[in-house]
Protein backbone atom coordinates (compact mmCIF):
# COMPACT_ATOMS: atom_id res chain seq x y z
CA UNK A 1 0.00 0.00 0.00
CA UNK A 2 2.65 2.67 0.69
CA UNK A 3 4.81 1.44 -2.49
CA UNK A 4 1.68 2.46 -4.26
CA UNK A 5 1.09 5.23 -2.09
CA UNK A 6 4.79 6.22 -3.01
CA UNK A 7 4.45 5.78 -6.62
CA UNK A 8 0.91 7.84 -7.22
CA UNK A 9 2.83 10.34 -5.13
CA UNK A 10 5.79 10.24 -7.59
CA UNK A 11 3.03 10.30 -10.40
CA UNK A 12 1.75 13.53 -8.86
CA UNK A 13 5.31 15.33 -8.40
CA UNK A 14 6.18 14.75 -12.25
CA UNK A 15 2.36 15.90 -13.39
CA UNK A 16 2.29 18.65 -11.38
CA UNK A 17 6.19 19.86 -12.02
CA UNK A 18 4.82 19.24 -16.24
CA UNK A 19 1.74 21.74 -15.61
CA UNK A 20 4.21 24.59 -13.52
CA UNK A 21 6.40 24.44 -16.55
CA UNK A 22 4.34 24.75 -19.57
CA UNK A 23 3.32 27.92 -20.51
CA UNK A 24 -0.39 28.88 -19.28
CA UNK A 25 -3.17 30.16 -21.93
CA UNK A 26 -2.20 33.86 -20.99
CA UNK A 27 1.55 33.67 -22.02
CA UNK A 28 0.19 31.51 -25.49
CA UNK A 29 -1.53 34.75 -26.01
CA UNK A 30 0.95 37.08 -25.25
CA UNK A 31 3.29 35.35 -27.19
CA UNK A 32 0.90 35.56 -30.12
CA UNK A 33 -0.10 38.80 -29.74
CA UNK A 34 3.84 39.74 -29.89
CA UNK A 35 3.14 38.58 -33.40
CA UNK A 36 0.18 41.05 -34.34
CA UNK A 37 0.59 43.76 -36.52
CA UNK A 38 -0.99 45.70 -34.10
CA UNK A 39 1.14 47.74 -32.34
CA UNK A 40 -0.65 48.16 -29.03
CA UNK A 41 -1.26 45.07 -28.71
CA UNK A 42 2.55 43.79 -28.92
CA UNK A 43 3.27 46.46 -26.62
CA UNK A 44 0.74 45.27 -24.18
CA UNK A 45 2.21 41.62 -24.81
CA UNK A 46 5.70 42.55 -24.05
CA UNK A 47 4.88 44.30 -20.71
CA UNK A 48 3.11 41.20 -19.74
CA UNK A 49 5.71 38.78 -20.80
CA UNK A 50 8.58 40.79 -19.22
CA UNK A 51 6.97 40.27 -15.83
CA UNK A 52 7.14 35.91 -16.07
CA UNK A 53 8.75 34.25 -13.18
CA UNK A 54 12.03 32.77 -14.30
CA UNK A 55 10.39 29.58 -15.21
CA UNK A 56 8.06 30.97 -17.57
CA UNK A 57 10.45 33.31 -18.82
CA UNK A 58 12.74 30.38 -19.63
CA UNK A 59 9.99 28.59 -21.59
CA UNK A 60 9.26 31.30 -23.98
CA UNK A 61 13.06 32.33 -24.59
CA UNK A 62 13.94 30.34 -27.48
CA UNK A 63 10.49 31.68 -29.27
CA UNK A 64 11.48 35.46 -28.67
CA UNK A 65 15.16 34.87 -29.58
CA UNK A 66 13.44 32.51 -32.98
CA UNK A 67 11.26 35.93 -33.66
CA UNK A 68 13.88 38.51 -33.17
CA UNK A 69 16.55 36.43 -35.25
CA UNK A 70 13.94 35.30 -38.23
CA UNK A 71 15.02 37.99 -41.26
CA UNK A 72 11.29 36.95 -42.98
CA UNK A 73 9.64 38.03 -39.40
CA UNK A 74 7.89 41.67 -40.10
CA UNK A 75 10.88 44.56 -38.74
CA UNK A 76 8.49 45.72 -36.01
CA UNK A 77 7.83 42.37 -34.53
CA UNK A 78 11.68 41.58 -34.74
CA UNK A 79 12.34 45.12 -32.86
CA UNK A 80 9.99 44.12 -30.27
CA UNK A 81 11.34 40.90 -29.56
CA UNK A 82 14.75 42.29 -29.53
CA UNK A 83 13.30 44.66 -26.96
CA UNK A 84 11.87 41.61 -24.51
CA UNK A 85 15.21 39.96 -24.72
CA UNK A 86 16.22 42.24 -22.15
CA UNK A 87 14.29 40.92 -19.31
CA UNK A 88 14.79 37.15 -20.73
CA UNK A 89 18.91 37.50 -20.52
CA UNK A 90 19.24 36.20 -16.78
CA UNK A 91 17.19 32.86 -17.86
CA UNK A 92 18.40 32.08 -21.27
CA UNK A 93 22.56 32.22 -22.05
CA UNK A 94 21.39 32.08 -25.91
CA UNK A 95 20.32 36.07 -25.45
CA UNK A 96 23.62 37.75 -25.21
CA UNK A 97 25.13 35.38 -28.11
CA UNK A 98 22.10 36.22 -30.11
CA UNK A 99 22.37 39.97 -29.94
CA UNK A 100 25.66 39.66 -30.79
CA UNK A 101 24.82 38.33 -34.28
CA UNK A 102 21.93 41.04 -34.56
CA UNK A 103 25.27 43.80 -34.68
CA UNK A 104 25.71 42.15 -38.12
CA UNK A 105 21.93 42.27 -39.17
CA UNK A 106 21.56 43.59 -42.61
CA UNK A 107 18.87 45.53 -41.03
CA UNK A 108 20.52 48.71 -39.18
CA UNK A 109 17.23 49.49 -37.22
CA UNK A 110 17.93 45.74 -36.12
CA UNK A 111 21.73 46.17 -35.36
CA UNK A 112 21.00 49.29 -33.56
CA UNK A 113 18.26 47.90 -31.51
CA UNK A 114 20.05 45.09 -30.19
CA UNK A 115 23.22 47.59 -29.26
CA UNK A 116 20.89 49.09 -27.09
CA UNK A 117 19.65 45.61 -25.46
CA UNK A 118 23.20 44.92 -24.76
CA UNK A 119 23.90 48.66 -22.76
CA UNK A 120 20.86 47.43 -20.77
CA UNK A 121 21.96 44.28 -20.15
CA UNK A 122 25.23 46.13 -19.38
CA UNK A 123 28.21 44.46 -17.60
CA UNK A 124 27.39 40.44 -18.59
CA UNK A 125 27.74 41.56 -22.23
CA UNK A 126 30.74 42.98 -22.11
CA UNK A 127 32.69 39.82 -22.53
CA UNK A 128 30.96 39.22 -25.62
CA UNK A 129 31.59 42.88 -26.81
CA UNK A 130 35.02 42.96 -26.29
CA UNK A 131 35.47 39.74 -28.42
CA UNK A 132 33.13 40.88 -31.54
CA UNK A 133 34.71 44.17 -31.06
CA UNK A 134 38.16 42.90 -32.00
CA UNK A 135 36.55 40.89 -35.23
CA UNK A 136 37.20 41.71 -38.96
CA UNK A 137 33.85 43.17 -39.43
CA UNK A 138 34.10 46.47 -39.42
CA UNK A 139 30.45 47.82 -38.88
CA UNK A 140 29.66 44.85 -35.78
CA UNK A 141 33.24 45.87 -34.31
CA UNK A 142 32.55 49.80 -34.30
CA UNK A 143 29.14 48.94 -33.50
CA UNK A 144 29.92 46.25 -30.59
CA UNK A 145 32.55 49.28 -29.32
CA UNK A 146 29.93 51.35 -29.58
CA UNK A 147 27.80 49.89 -27.07
CA UNK A 148 30.75 49.34 -24.56
CA UNK A 149 31.08 53.61 -24.48
CA UNK A 150 27.25 53.23 -24.04
CA UNK A 151 27.41 50.94 -21.04
CA UNK A 152 30.00 53.27 -19.15
CA UNK A 153 32.33 53.11 -16.89
CA UNK A 154 32.17 49.10 -15.99
CA UNK A 155 33.50 48.88 -19.82
CA UNK A 156 36.73 51.26 -19.14
CA UNK A 157 38.99 47.85 -18.39
CA UNK A 158 37.62 46.38 -21.97
CA UNK A 159 37.63 49.58 -24.29
CA UNK A 160 41.38 49.96 -22.28
CA UNK A 161 42.51 47.19 -23.80
CA UNK A 162 41.16 47.34 -27.32
CA UNK A 163 42.94 51.10 -27.14
CA UNK A 164 45.85 49.26 -26.73
CA UNK A 165 45.61 46.79 -29.53
CA UNK A 166 47.68 47.75 -32.55
CA UNK A 167 44.54 47.38 -35.13
CA UNK A 168 45.18 51.51 -35.73
CA UNK A 169 41.27 51.48 -36.91
CA UNK A 170 40.10 49.90 -33.87
CA UNK A 171 42.37 51.96 -31.86
CA UNK A 172 41.15 54.79 -32.66
CA UNK A 173 37.44 54.25 -31.76
CA UNK A 174 38.21 52.41 -28.41
CA UNK A 175 40.57 55.67 -27.88
CA UNK A 176 37.60 58.34 -28.86
CA UNK A 177 34.85 56.13 -26.61
CA UNK A 178 37.51 55.82 -23.78
CA UNK A 179 37.45 59.20 -23.76
CA UNK A 180 33.79 60.04 -23.46
CA UNK A 181 33.42 57.60 -21.03
CA UNK A 182 35.73 59.13 -18.46
CA UNK A 183 34.59 62.61 -19.40
CA UNK A 184 31.44 61.30 -18.31
CA UNK A 185 32.69 59.75 -14.70
CA UNK A 186 35.05 62.89 -14.24
CA UNK A 187 31.97 64.97 -14.66
CA UNK A 188 29.93 62.82 -11.78
CA UNK A 189 33.31 62.46 -9.41
CA UNK A 190 33.09 58.63 -9.82
CA UNK A 191 36.24 57.22 -8.01
CA UNK A 192 36.07 53.92 -8.93
CA UNK A 193 36.26 54.39 -12.88
CA UNK A 194 38.32 57.05 -12.95
CA UNK A 195 40.64 54.32 -10.57
CA UNK A 196 40.49 51.72 -13.72
CA UNK A 197 43.06 53.99 -15.62
CA UNK A 198 45.85 54.66 -12.97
Amino acid sequence: MFVQSKSLLVSLLICGASIAFTPDASVSQNLQNLQSPDRSKRRAAVRALEKLKPDQAKLIAPKVIELATDQKVDRKIRLDAIYLLESLHRVSEAVIPTLIQLLNDKDFAIAEESSYTLMEIGAPAIPALEKVARSKMLAQSRLAVQTLRSIGPDSIPALIRLHDLKDARLSRYARVYLRSVLRRARRVKDKKALSLVV
